[in-house]
């Protein structure tokens, strides 16, 4: 819990630092299901925080096994459904999963607006491994709209 707690912290102080986010921190408007709270379950939120409560609920029931590692699930659900232009999971510290979509930079419960999507996406990108970067946006849909 330590090294996930500290992975955000580094997270949101580098988005900050660089204006990709704002200062302002938000607490997620949406209740998790039961499923997903607690310890060692942040890529399950992060999907959720990426696909919202329907797509979530029908990836996960298709799931062979719901007991995968954190580490196979991004790519579990990406092998089985495709991408999405909902957003990108990243592994911070191969211990943490955090959510960028195009307007919110997700971690667990709370969220900040996004100001540059491009330079949030490239510090992410730069923060995690890059074997363990699951993008579900298409390259193409990465540009501001």
């Amino acid at each position: 819990m330590i090294q996930a707690r500290r992975a955000s912290e580094e997270a949101v102080v580098a988005l900050q630092s660089a204006g990709a986010i704002t200062l302002i921190k938000n607490k997620i408007s949406t209740c998790y299901p039961d499923e997903i709270c607690g310890v060692g379950k942040c890529g399950y939120r992060a999907l959720f925080n990426v696909f919202g409560q329907t797509k979530y609920d029908a990836m996960i029931s298709n799931l062979p096994h719901q007991d995968c590692s954190v580490l196979q699930l991004p790519k579990l659900c990406i092998n089985m459904f495709g991408k999405d232009e909902s957003g990108c999971i990243f592994l911070l510290r191969s211990h943490h999963w955090v959510a960028l979509s195009l307007e919110r930079y997700y971690d667990d419960a709370f969220c900040w607006k996004v100001v540059c999507h491009e330079t949030a996406l490239n510090i992410l990108k730069c923060m995690s491994k890059s074997e363990m970067h699951q993008s579900l946006v298409s390259p193409s849909s990465h540009k501001k709209r």
